[in-house]
């Protein structure tokens, strides 16, 4: 493969990364107005949301799941962990603690892609301005059911 075919590969890699980047964007944005709407909130003009946090966040997740993925590759060409990026959960969430979370390369990436996707729903929720505690409260209150009804 000549370098030019690699920079095009790359540039339509990044190209295909900033659409996604900008899909997600577009996905948070629908999911904290969702979040405003049922907590009681008027509907969140998209000003008051930080776009630089929501998009180092949604950076931050992607690189995650890059990882992730890396390590789940890795671990099927015989090489262990990989990167040894893992995704732990909560401290008392014993609901993966059973060993086939994690002998089975695809069950592991299952419950770590969950527990990663989580996380994410709860600092999207961080970043959702609320008039005050109590409805911040209810946000986060749906935000866990969500991901509640999303487990595996």
């Amino acid at each position: 493969m000549s370098q030019a075919q690699g920079s095009n590969n790359n540039d339509a890699l990044y190209g295909s990364m900033m659409q996604f980047m900008q899909a997600g964007q577009s996905m948070a944005q629908h999911f904290l107005t969702l979040l405003g709407n049922s907590a009681g909130q008027k509907p969140i003009p998209e000003p008051k949301i930080d776009p630089l946090a929501l998009t180092a966040l949604q950076k931050g997740f992607v690189n995650e799941q890059m990882q992730l993925w890396e390590s789940l590759v890795a671990r099927g060409q015989g090489k262990g962990n990989g990167s040894g990026f893992t995704v732990s959960p909560e401290p008392g969430d014993r609901r993966f603690s059973a060993p086939e979370w994690k002998e089975s390369p695809v069950y592991d990436y299952i419950h770590q892609l969950y527990l990663l996707n989580s996380r994410y729903v709860k600092h999207v929720v961080e970043l959702l301005p609320a008039e005050d505690d109590k409805v911040k409260d209810r946000m986060r209150f749906l935000a866990r059911q969500y991901i509640d009804a999303m487990a595996p």
